[in-house]
């Protein structure tokens, strides 16, 4: 099997592009006022091997940017086997390659959620009951485990966190990414470029989502925010329609059982990679409200040819989306596929 089409251009054209956000060209070797310094960096393992596969190289980095709070959280899991030596489903798992874990959380209304989901995915998703045999419906059953167990909690405390999220699962050479809201993940092959590998669930974005919602009962008003059944939609609107938690969109005790359309249902897309699989770029809307998939993808080849260590380049990356007027928490998780 191949790498996905390409839904943008050749990976060798990338490096004859800029940073192009919209039509403007943005040149990088302008003045820079964000400083690199500022950028708060998990680290994680850089490196690794395993066996029967090549290595991976593996970053992530995070800002607060201009908010108030920080809402992201994230999860890098490298050895998932290990994790779920504890389940009954790890006696099923094929020997040997990779089975590696990685996740991005944007949290709204409050950190809780995006916490909670983080601290959770990895048990949620080794329990599973179809993990060992069907990757695909295990995260779906993981997401609705997440969603139940974190409105239970809310119920008692009235907390109305919600969090959007992009989960990989790696098994060998077969990844599964699943993405509720506008964080998003991308795939770029060296032959055969750029793959998107989740579906943006915003109705402003995306006319799918908007009938979707439609065709559930729920409202998309004129500036594409999802509206709250019974609240007034000048206080309670949302710009996603999938997400996690949102206590007041989904309990009956808020929305007097009128569907509002906001669910944690997430789309799974299944990849088999290639031995020409590069890289992979997950990401919140913090990055990507500003940066396209191609000049994302752009600004890291550019920097993976130069010799750019991986965790510098996703803090530049990081930066460079602060400088580009991002207003939101923005975290990059990028995962190399070593030759």
């Amino acid at each position: 099997m191949v790498c996905p089409d390409a839904v943008f251009f050749e990976a060798a054209q990338v490096a004859e592009f800029g940073d192009v956000v919209g039509a403007a060209m943005v040149s990088e070797a302008g003045p820079v006022a964000h400083s690199l310094a500022e950028v708060q960096v998990t680290t994680v393992p850089t490196r690794a091997t395993a066996i029967g596969t090549s290595g991976l190289s593996v970053a992530v980095a995070h800002d607060q940017g201009k908010r108030k709070t920080m809402e992201d959280a994230d999860l890098v899991c490298l050895d998932l086997a290990a994790r779920a030596a504890s389940s009954s489903a790890a006696m099923e798992l094929p020997e040997g390659g990779w089975h590696a874990l990685f996740a991005v959380f944007d949290g709204h209304s409050g950190a809780e959620c995006a916490k909670y989901c983080a601290d959770n995915i990895i048990e949620t998703l080794v329990s599973a009951p179809a993990f060992a045999e069907d990757p695909e419906a295990a995260l779906t059953q993981a997401f609705a485990t997440l969603e139940t167990s974190w409105l239970e909690s809310a119920i008692s405390t009235e907390a109305d966190d919600g969090t959007t999220a992009v989960v990989a699962y790696l098994r060998g050479t077969t990844l599964w990414v699943a993405n509720a809201g506008d964080s998003e993940a991308i795939l770029t092959c060296t032959t055969a470029g750029i793959s998107e590998l989740t579906t943006c669930h915003n109705p402003a974005k995306n006319p799918a989502e908007r009938e979707r919602v439609a065709q559930l009962g729920g409202t998309v008003m004129p500036n594409g925010r999802l509206r709250h059944p019974v609240l007034p939609g000048s206080m309670f609107s949302i710009a996603v329609s999938k997400a996690l938690g949102d206590l007041t969109f989904k309990h009956d005790q808020y929305t007097k059982g009128k569907p509002s359309g906001l669910t944690a249902v997430p789309s799974v897309n299944k990849i088999e990679l290639t031995d020409d699989a590069h890289f992979v770029l997950m990401a919140c809307d913090g990055l990507w409200d500003v940066m396209a998939f191609d000049v994302a993808a752009g600004f890291v080849v550019r920097r993976l040819n130069s010799g750019l260590d991986v965790q510098a380049i996703v803090d530049q990356l990081v930066a460079r989306a602060i400088d580009l007027g991002s207003m939101d928490n923005v975290t990059a998780l990028l995962i190399v596929f070593d030759p």
